[in-house]
């Protein structure tokens, strides 16, 4: 008998609801996906499972975002926050709503 990867979880289909609870998480604490991923309706759903979810073009009418381009501004916040903190990137974005640590720090 064949035994599959160990990585291979078995796969569920999104529910209408699973949507509605990212969309509602994405409304409550922004971009923040493993927050949202913590939540125990999506239990068995990874940030990045739920990220994708969001972003990515599901044809289900999931929650999807524009990507938006990076303002001047939010450069210049970057840039002035981590010559006053370093790279605490978290705290970096708690100075730019809609964006995460992550994407602040890619952008760095």
């Amino acid at each position: 008998e064949r035994s599959r990867p160990r990585n291979a979880l078995e796969r569920r289909e999104w529910t209408t609801e699973e949507d509605d609870i990212i969309r509602s998480g994405v409304k409550q604490f922004g971009y923040r996906w493993r927050r949202i991923a913590s939540l125990p309706q999506l239990q068995g759903r990874s940030d990045d499972a739920v990220r994708n979810r969001c972003a990515g073009e599901d044809g289900g009418g999931g929650a999807k975002r524009e990507r938006i381009g990076w303002t001047q501004a939010e450069d210049a916040i970057i840039i002035s926050t981590v010559r006053e903190i370093g790279h605490k990137w978290y705290r970096i974005a708690q100075r730019i709503p809609g964006r995460t640590e992550h994407a602040i720090r890619n952008r760095w």
